[in-house]
């Protein structure tokens, strides 16, 4: 079983898809396909989770490994953040 972090809210549109909220820790038990997850939450509701809102965690390494996201990951771990005109800068050196 691997487990995720939900980077955005989802909210189902079918009983088979599961809810969830920005930061919630999810439970990965199958790949059902290139863009869906059959998972479950730490209060063991299941259903599908699409790949695009999560990253997935490898356990023993505590790795990313959702290359979409790593970038972004690293960016945050930096200090980095894009302003309103889509600019990356640091929060210590924000250019004008």
């Amino acid at each position: 079983m691997k487990e995720a972090l939900a980077i955005y809210d989802f909210h189902a549109r079918t009983s088979r898809e599961l809810s969830f909220s920005k930061g919630d820790v999810l439970f990965l038990l199958d790949k059902v396909s290139a863009d869906w997850w059959e998972g479950a939450t730490a209060t063991s509701q299941k259903g599908l989770i699409p790949d695009k809102y999560i990253v997935v965690r490898h356990r023993s390494m505590s790795i990313i490994v959702n290359v979409n996201q790593l970038f972004l990951v690293w960016l945050k771990q930096q200090n980095y953040y894009k302003d309103h005109r889509g600019v990356v800068a640091s929060q210590y050196n924000i250019r004008k």
